[in-house]
């Protein structure tokens, strides 16, 4: 299996992240996507991917934008059925 080349135009370091998230997380909730992930909306923990390069972690804007989509619930899964309030 070969890995995907990496575009190191759309590599950041990890310490980057957080201002390519809307709302600007926190560095440390950044490194816990990495390490533990977030529920998934069908129960399977999502992680943010990373790469290791030198000893230094980083992530792309690729894996930023499919974490993001991930751990959205796909708006035709929701049910739409209407319920009384």
């Amino acid at each position: 299996m070969t890995a995907a080349p990496i575009d190191p135009v759309n590599c950041f370091p990890v310490k980057e992240a957080p201002s390519m998230f809307p709302g600007s997380p926190a560095v440390q909730t950044i490194w816990r996507w990495i390490r533990e992930g977030i529920p998934g909306p069908n129960g399977d923990r999502i992680k943010l991917t990373s790469f290791k390069v030198a000893g230094r972690r980083f992530v792309t804007r690729n894996a930023i934008d499919e974490f993001i989509r991930a751990s959205n619930v796909n708006p035709t899964q929701v049910d739409m059925e209407e319920k009384p309030c």
